[in-house]
């Protein structure tokens, strides 16, 4: 049972909770219970006692969880894959992995999109991810470039460092265990999940992301965004729910480099010049 009437960071605690809480489910079932849970929580927002500008912002988390959870109701409906614990991938003989390299997709479609990555092993290359499929996974990266070469569904990267990931998603990005990276985003929804020492850029359309386990990130918007026009990066952290206009695993930054060089960088082994520039 949600409590409305206690303060403003309950309700954005709950809100945030609700949202990964869709990510995550698989059933139908779950996920009419979850969106009664959104119709009380934005019920309870009417009474809440707080200025103008929370009770809009809050309208709009809310909004947010109502599309989200609807569309997540129609993609189980088709049996489309969902985000439901962190990926395992499969010992399968299907996974590349080259180092030096440009990598190679694999060669048969496996059964569960989520089981068995797109791409393993990425080290010392630029990599451009096309899939047939609309659920991509990627693991294992490391001093490379990544970038998405179609627009998948939903993306899920773990375990990398020392690149520079570009990725373009209509639905929610996952990323977790990342060091000494810089993530140049486009998604519905973002999560991070043990991020460290990084350099996030951002346009997400509720212009919230979502951050556990992680410190010393940069977060600004993404380089085709007007920074004097657009909204600020809301984060939320799951490290410290309530809401401080000081929070050490973070920063936000006003201005970034431009990272558009890299659309000039070929597939394949990284030239020693443009190993420099990553991070």
């Amino acid at each position: 049972m949600f409590l409305f009437s206690i303060n403003m960071n309950d309700i954005l605690s709950s809100i945030n909770e609700l949202n990964f809480q869709i990510i995550e489910s698989t059933n139908k079932q779950e996920l009419n219970a979850i969106k009664q849970k959104v119709i009380q929580i934005d019920q309870g927002a009417l009474d809440i006692d707080t200025t103008s500008y929370e009770k809009r912002r809050i309208k709009d988390h809310i909004a947010n969880l109502h599309k989200v959870v609807d569309s997540k109701l129609n993609s189980v409906d088709v049996k489309k894959f969902t985000f439901r614990n962190e990926p395992v991938p499969n010992p399968s003989p299907h996974i590349v992995h080259k180092h030096h390299q440009q990598p190679n997709s694999q060669l048969t479609q496996p059964n569960n999109p989520l089981a068995t990555p797109l791409i393993s092993g990425i080290k010392g290359v630029k990599y451009t991810a096309c899939s047939k499929s609309s659920h991509v996974l990627i693991t294992d990266i490391s001093q490379s470039i990544v970038i998405t070469g179609s627009t998948p569904s939903s993306i899920n990267i773990h375990n990398g460092s020392h690149s520079i990931l570009q990725l373009n998603c209509t639905g929610p990005i996952f990323l977790h265990d990342l060091e000494n990276t810089v993530l140049i985003l486009q998604c519905h929804q973002l999560r991070l999940h043990n991020i460290v020492n990084s350099t996030i850029l951002v346009d997400v359309a509720n212009d919230t992301i979502i951050i556990e386990n992680c410190s010393n990130l940069s977060i600004g918007n993404h380089p085709h965004l007007d920074v004097a026009t657009c909204r600020p990066i809301q984060v939320d952290d799951f490290n410290q729910p309530t809401a401080s206009p000081q929070n050490a695993n973070y920063s936000n930054i006003d201005s970034h480099a431009d990272y558009a060089w890299i659309q000039d960088v070929d597939d394949g082994a990284l030239q020693s010049q443009v190993q420099q520039l990553l991070p």
